[in-house]
């Protein structure tokens, strides 16, 4: 019996140590996690309405970043961040930089 038991407690630890081997591999392969965005979401958007609020002491990427991600989570990352920033500054001319990592809102100058 004793041959028996040893057998059964070493296949019963196998089968424990495969089930946790199999769960760890599900999460590594299973896709990130991402948030999930309402229809019509743009980014661009966003970080232009940030950085109207944050008024005439501009706004930091980090501070942009924890906002959107605040707001919608897994959403937001530095690069999108970074990519929609330099739209607004170098194509929309809408934001300017004023410090390293901090924009504001450029002001119309209609006179």
């Amino acid at each position: 019996m004793s041959q028996y038991e040893d057998k059964l407690k070493k296949v019963q630890r196998l089968l424990k140590t495969k089930e946790k081997i199999e769960s760890e591999l599900k999460a590594l392969l299973s896709p990130a996690a991402t948030g999930t965005l309402p229809r019509g979401f743009s980014m661009n958007e966003e970080v232009l309405r940030l950085v109207r609020e944050s008024g005439k002491d501009g706004i930091s990427v980090q501070e942009i970043l924890t906002a959107i991600n605040t707001r919608y989570p897994n959403s937001a990352t530095q690069k999108r961040i970074a990519s929609a920033l330099a739209y607004l500054k170098n194509t929309k001319k809408h934001v300017t930089q004023i410090g390293r990592g901090v924009y504001v809102i450029v002001e119309n100058k209609t006179s």
